[in-house]
């Protein structure tokens, strides 16, 4: 009986030896992409590359960033929180809540809110992240355009389902009309 314990854990170690190097063996092959749509199915073969960030993909980051920060069709904190939080490290996302909580309890208190912004020009150089936009605040209906130009420390972090290439806003200056 001993005999038959020590052959039946003896092949299934060779099985998981052999799934293991299987395993190993298929991570290193490229993936195969399947696209369905309705009754079709297309398959491509694809190939791993290093993927690099470029100067184009900080642009459309930080676009995508000030578009989920400043568009809003009423001042809610927690919506707002939630559409930025992706992007932004953790004592970041804090200032933003603790600014959002004084715009909501004191600034702006019993007044309605929507705002947008147009004009987005954003100039990215190895040193540093600059964007200019306006921002269009309407109180009550009365629109108010603020000029804002807002310096950015970006950094790198871990890619994520909503932040896929991984990188994270952890530092703003802003600072409201033209110098």
């Amino acid at each position: 009986m001993l005999h038959l314990h020590r052959v039946l854990n003896f092949a299934a170690g060779g099985v998981v030896v052999v799934l293991i190097g299987v395993i190993a063996a298929m991570s290193f092959q490229s993936p195969l992409v399947i696209m369905a749509s309705g009754f079709e199915k297309h398959y491509y073969q694809t190939e791993r590359k290093p993927d690099s960030i470029t100067e184009k993909d900080i642009e459309n980051f930080v676009r995508d960033f000030l578009e989920q920060l400043f568009t809003w069709d009423r001042l809610a904190p927690d919506v707002i929180l939630n559409r930025v939080s992706p992007f932004v490290t953790s004592g970041l996302l804090d200032r933003i809540r603790q600014e959002l909580s004084q715009k909501v309890e004191k600034d702006f208190k019993g007044k309605t809110l929507s705002q947008e912004i147009v004009g987005v020009k954003i100039q990215v150089t190895p040193k540093e992240v600059i964007a200019s936009f306006d921002k269009v605040l309407k109180i009550n209906g009365v629109s108010l355009v603020i000029p804002v130009q807002m310096a950015f420390n970006i950094i790198g972090g871990g890619s994520t389902r909503w932040n896929p290439m991984g990188l994270y806003v952890n530092g703003l200056i802003e600072h409201e009309g033209r110098n």
